[in-house]
């Protein structure tokens, strides 16, 4: 799948005249949502959490969509269509999610399904796909034929990648699932069926989990929450109180992140790096660790060039490119 990345106006313009586009953002802890106006700026969003049953009910996401577009329709806004940011490998053309680990989907026609509920066109893209679409046109990005990879870090990992200005998803739309290449080749079991995927330990779940894992190893106690009330920002907090297994678990993450960004840097000669997601936006310096730990592992001669940044979008990359994704098939 190959889809222009500059087609969508900037999401920093005003409100303008026409039509308003719905944007569903499918998230493995929480499905966010919002309505675009046609300049690309968003006018309101949300987010509800998803649901905990696996597999998750594709009953209830057309039912938070339903929702979405009433709580529209009743603050007077002419919706034009539905843009899904899905996780996963995702077959656009077809509006067909082929199998997203997190959710325990395999596959499920998500577009149809949608359109039938709603009675407005739909458009169903990658997640990362997504948020790296929204980044690029509306994130402030200079060159309409850059390259950009978008790495959004949250229930899971994965990469948006921008190739000459252009969307690039594979051959069987799988590129870009960064958070399933091996970083502890004999590390912990991970929801794809592998071993050792760099999401298990760079993931929000996977980051708590070396946490408690580092806590048990020390001999120090559990402490007042349970293992699942252990959230990141509990993980966050520890670590600026200096608390050596949290500095250890984040450590961890940013290290295996550095890493694999500097790996994309000598593999695909991108020099633009976005961190997203809703791990990128905790109170500890993740994304500056990341871009010191790729830039320890490239050498300045090959690739004198290294910009790591974190997103300005962190809740609404993904609703937007989603929308520019759908706004540009419309007009097609």
């Amino acid at each position: 799948m190959a889809s222009r990345a500059g087609s969508a106006g900037s999401a920093g313009s005003a409100g303008s005249a026409g039509p308003a586009y719905l944007g569903l953002d499918i998230g493995g802890t929480n499905i966010k949502y919002g309505v675009v106006d046609a300049g690309g700026a968003m006018l309101w969003q949300d987010r509800v959490a998803t649901p905990v049953v696996r597999p998750v009910p594709v009953l209830a996401i057309k039912d938070i969509a339903a929702a979405a577009l009433d709580r529209a329709v009743r603050a007077g806004q002419a919706i034009a269509g539905l843009g899904v940011a899905a996780p996963g490998r995702v077959d656009s053309a077809a509006g067909l999610v082929l199998e997203a680990s997190n959710l325990r989907w395999g596959r499920e026609q998500l577009g149809d399904l949608l359109e039938d509920k709603l009675g407005l066109p739909v458009r169903v893209l990658n997640d990362t796909n997504a948020a790296a679409l929204g980044e690029y046109v509306a994130g402030g990005w200079p060159s309409p034929g850059a390259d950009l990879i978008c790495i959004s870090i949250g229930t899971g990992v994965g990469a948006g990648l921008i190739m000459g200005g252009e969307l690039y998803a594979g051959e069987s739309f799988n590129a870009g699932e960064l958070g399933h290449v091996i970083a502890v080749p004999a590390g912990r079991e991970c929801a794809c069926g592998g071993t050792g995927c760099l999401e298990t330990i760079a993931s929000g779940p996977g980051i708590v989990r070396s946490y408690l894992e580092a806590r048990a190893g020390a001999g120090e106690p559990a402490g007042d929450a349970a293992p699942g009330e252990v959230t990141l920002a509990v993980v966050a907090a520890a670590a600026r109180a200096g608390q050596e297994p949290a500095i250890t678990a984040l450590s961890s993450a940013a290290a295996a992140l550095g890493v694999q960004v500097a790996n994309c840097r000598t593999l695909l000669d991108v020099s633009h790096f976005v961190i997203g997601g809703g791990v990128a936006n905790i109170d500890w310096p993740l994304v500056p660790e990341i871009g010191r730990v790729a830039s320890r592992y490239l050498s300045a001669a090959r690739q004198p060039r290294l910009a790591v940044r974190k997103s300005a979008m962190i809740d609404r990359a993904a609703i937007v490119g989603a929308v520019s994704y759908l706004r540009e098939h419309l007009c097609a």
